[in-house]
């Protein structure tokens, strides 16, 4: 098994080309439909599945297993995620990230 890895970068004039590990912000109490009250990071909701995943399961019902705000999303191996969330499984985990990235 490869281990789980996310990252997600952004290129544009502003990074003049460059692959940089894309940021945001998140509403610091709860979601919130305005980019307004904003701090900055992701939320991250980190979901212990017990059966394997092929594709992203439905969370919407569950509460999350761990929480954490993240400045980006960028996870290289299992120990980057270990630093959010310790104690996290080595597999079997599904991830919503929710936040507003700035354009412009």
């Amino acid at each position: 098994h490869g281990g789980e890895a996310m990252t997600v970068t952004y290129s544009g004039p502003d990074t003049n080309g460059q692959e940089v590990a894309l940021t945001g912000f998140h509403g610091r109490e709860k979601p919130i439909s305005e980019p307004e009250g904003l701090a900055p990071g992701f939320n991250a909701e980190f979901y212990y599945m017990r059966n394997n995943l092929n594709r992203m399961p439905a969370v919407g019902a569950r509460a999350a297993d761990a929480r954490a705000v993240c400045p980006s999303i960028e996870f290289p191996s299992h120990q980057a995620l270990e630093v959010l969330a310790p104690g996290i499984p080595n597999s079997k985990i599904a991830v919503v990230w929710t936040g507003f990235i700035k354009i412009g």
